[in-house]
């Protein structure tokens, strides 16, 4: 199954500095009550809080903390968010010195786990696909670099990846009223 290392607590992943936002708190107590009886559900929620691939603005790391706050529906399971330093993307992109350093800062070992968020995002979701295969994964972040991990672990435990699709979901500022 899932190496729970990997993940935080839903509300969670989310780094910032100083103070938490009353909803990161809030999340707490949710955490409690979701935790009892979504074991035995069909759809599990992953949160991805990551914004280093979108661009100028920031902000939307904060996505999956908003999104479970809309949800009013309990028939999911929520794995919780994936570890997130704000400022790595991949670990391809990363030299061996820093993923150690890395590794020590997330894991508080020297481990083998990724530490970018699309690394961790993919090796998550490949092991949530080959353990749970009857099961449906919903990855809520973060920006527009999260759909790549997700789509790209499901299709390799697939048996037949030609026949799927991909709906992926997007805001930006030119859809609002005022623009």
């Amino acid at each position: 199954m899932i190496d729970r290392e990997l993940l935080n607590p839903p509300g969670e992943g989310l780094f910032t500095v100083g103070a938490k936002h009353p909803l990161v708190e809030q999340y707490q107590k949710y955490r409690i009550s979701q935790e009892k009886n979504q074991t035995d559900c069909d759809i599990c929620v992953l949160g991805i809080p990551s914004d280093n691939g979108g661009g100028v603005l920031r902000g939307a790391n904060w996505g999956p903390i908003f999104i479970r706050d809309l949800i009013k529906d309990s028939s999911y399971q929520d794995l919780g968010d994936i570890k997130c330093i704000p400022h790595f993307l991949s670990d391809e992109l990363l030299n061996e010195k820093t993923i150690l350093s890395a590794r020590r800062a997330l894991y508080q070992t020297d481990n083998h786990y990724p530490v970018s968020p699309l690394s961790i995002t993919e090796l998550v979701s490949r092991k949530f696909y080959q353990h749970q295969p009857q099961k449906k994964l919903f990855g809520i972040g973060g920006d527009n670099s999260i759909s790549y991990p997700l789509f790209k672990s499901w299709l390799e435990t697939r048996k037949d990846p030609k026949r799927c699709g991909l709906i992926h979901l997007d805001a930006h500022t030119d859809f609002s009223k005022e623009r």
